[in-house]
């Protein structure tokens, strides 16, 4: 998992450098592989101005470009994008660059006329898969600005390993909360504010579970009058900067608060729907489905469907159904947010051979508590950014509200098993931290509810590994084991053996 540090500034105060952070995730379980930092690869790419152009004397299909890149110097450039002008900004690569796909640029001659380094596509600078022409920047784009500065992608990404057993931390959220309870930093809970207006989504859609122990929750909104159009410059850097390719502001935004939150989405164009509702229930005698890649997947009776009744429109929690997919002409949005059983997700994704990043996250266990904000988030941004409307309320199926469990704690048990002395506040404060809710139940005992991201925190010992994980595993002094020694006669059998 790709994780840009500025996205997880925006929820901790991190103050130590990205190598000192690296090491103590480490240290404490959560392995950094790589630090990476985006915007090295654009070194030598500058925002160049196209001051005149001319055809080239000696190609009918290349013009010859006079760039100016800072200062009163220009160059000449040769080539071929059919939106080279006048006028425009775009980015230049100067002799000496070297292009993210390894090539490096020089000054060389193109049909007789020296070049003198090369402008750019967004897809040949890695930033998009656009390779229909030059990639157009700002009219205010000031010439000379190295290009990665401009774009405000100078960016250092941390590269996380998480363990199966940590799918909390599969988000920007879930290590920024690692983070704060590593470094004692609090945790800034972002509001979302939505402005609902409009007849009820109840009077769209209706949402039936017919299978609570596969699917325990499922959230619904309704989002009318959408615009799709790409998204801002701001949100696809980030995707990109996590390892994901933007598509459109309605499509990136389900990815977005996917990567931010750690919950899957899927929107649903409303009017490709083949009735108003949502019916989450085993495939049965349903045989096949499209999916969005356009392959018909064969379903067998326990996989997990999204249907409206009889008809399939999403394989839960791995993949949407072709018929109800978002396109250019979808004006009208059911954005689902679930949790879904990891096993049957697992079961299902691989007999089928599909894997992606929602599935990846059901798969490790999502928070049945995060369902509802993450569904308000990206409600709130498909509105600001897509110019929609928001139904007012949540349509949601939650058959079984699940209680947490409540783990008694020894504290004598954690000085045993750590071997070095800690209280009962320094236990309860560390539990804190990690968003428990701790009380005592006596002097020796707590009472510790763990948090509901935190699925793996079952039995006393978890809660003891959670306290030296915090506490640091270099605090735990090194000593050899003690066991009483005790003298025994040899069994009669033994010498029996001898004898034999």
């Amino acid at each position: 998992m790709k994780v840009p540090i500025s996205w997880l500034r925006e929820f901790v105060a991190i103050e130590v450098s990205p190598r000192e952070l690296a090491e103590r995730l480490t240290l404490a379980g959560i392995e950094v592989e790589r630090i990476e930092d985006l915007g090295r690869e654009l070194a030598g790419v500058v925002v160049g101005e196209i001051v005149a152009v001319e055809p080239h004397p000696q190609a009918d299909r290349l013009v010859v470009c006079t760039v100016r890149a800072s200062g009163p110097d220009t160059h000449r450039v040769v080539c071929g994008a059919p939106n080279a002008r006048t006028g425009l900004r775009v980015p230049y690569a100067m002799p000496g660059a070297t292009l993210p796909d390894g090539r490096r640029i020089e000054a060389v001659d193109l049909r007789g006329v020296r070049s003198a380094g090369m402008l750019c596509s967004e897809v040949e600078l890695g930033l998009g898969e656009d390779a229909s022409g030059l990639l157009e920047l700002a009219p205010d784009a000031v010439p000379g600005t190295a290009l990665a500065a401009h774009l405000g992608i100078e960016e250092t990404v941390l590269e996380v390993a998480i363990t199966p057993n940590r799918g909390d931390c599969l988000s920007v959220l879930g290590l920024a909360r690692e983070i704060g309870a590593l470094y004692g930093l609090k945790l800034n809970r972002q509001r979302v504010r939505l402005r609902e207006q409009g007849s009820p989504a109840s009077a769209r859609i209706a949402v039936t579970i017919d299978d609570a122990e596969a699917c325990a929750r499922y959230s619904a909104r309704y989002i009318e009058g959408v615009r799709l159009e790409p998204s801002p410059a701001w949100m696809q850097h980030r995707l990109l900067a996590a390892g994901l390719r933007p598509i459109n502001n309605i499509v990136d935004v389900t990815n977005y608060v996917m990567l931010e939150r750690g919950q899957p989405l899927h929107a649903f164009d409303y009017d490709r729907l083949p009735a108003p509702r949502i019916v989450v229930r085993r495939a049965g005698t349903t045989g096949s489905i499209r999916t969005l890649d356009e392959r018909d997947r064969t379903l067998e009776p326990g996989d997990l469907l999204i249907t409206t009744g009889a008809e399939a429109v999403a394989i839960a929690g791995v993949m949407g159904g072709a018929n109800s997919e978002v396109t250019p002409a979808t004006r009208n949005i059911l954005l689902e947010s679930a949790w879904f059983d990891p096993s049957t997700v697992r079961g299902t994704g691989r007999r089928l051979g599909l894997r992606s990043e929602s599935s990846y996250r059901f798969e490790r266990g999502v928070d049945l508590d995060g369902v509802l904000p993450a569904l308000d988030r990206a409600a709130a941004l498909m509105a600001e950014l897509g110019g929609g409307r928001i139904a007012p309320g949540v349509v949601e199926a939650y058959p079984s509200p699940r209680r947490r469990a409540v783990i008694d704690l020894r504290v004598p048990r954690v000085e045993f098993l750590l071997g070095l002395p800690v209280s009962r506040s320094e236990a309860a404060a560390a539990l804190h931290r990690l968003g428990a809710r701790v009380r005592a139940k006596s002097p020796r005992v707590l009472s510790v509810e763990p948090p509901s991201f935190r699925n793996d925190l079952e039995r006393e010992i978890d809660l003891i590994e959670e306290i030296v994980r915090l506490l640091g595993y270099g605090q735990v002094p090194t000593t050899l084991p003690t066991a009483e020694m005790q003298g025994g006669a040899r069994p009669a059998h033994r010498d029996w053996e001898r004898d034999l």
